[in-house]
């Protein structure tokens, strides 16, 4: 497993099987997950598929960048641009729950 994730990470494999295998593949189970740990009320698998909703997709991000180091393209350029703004806007989601579960707004 720990190879399969040095080769996301460093982009070796295609940027086909980067974006959608392991980019929109992951997102689609992560929230399914998601949804999952709301509705059993389970804190720590919800804290656990929150933080893997910022870590699988900045691993995309890394492969997609170092992909694009290599050789650039249109679509490697809009892959990048769709997981920079997928991982800011998670990462703002993550900070305004933590904050919100920290001074108690939202119980979850």
């Amino acid at each position: 497993m720990l190879s399969v994730v040095r080769k996301l990470v460093t982009g070796q494999f295609s940027l086909a099987m980067t974006y959608w295998g392991w980019g929109c593949g992951s997102a689609l189970v992560l929230a399914t997950a998601m949804s999952r740990a709301i509705n059993q009320k389970s804190e720590l698998f919800f804290w656990s598929i929150l933080c893997l909703k910022l870590i699988v997709p900045s691993m995309v991000l890394s492969g997609i960048l170092c992909k694009l180091n290599r050789k650039i393209t249109i679509l490697g350029m809009l892959a990048a641009v769709h997981f920079i703004t997928y991982v800011l806007t998670v990462g703002m989601v993550i900070f305004g729950v933590i904050f919100a579960y920290l001074f108690h707004i939202w119980k979850i």
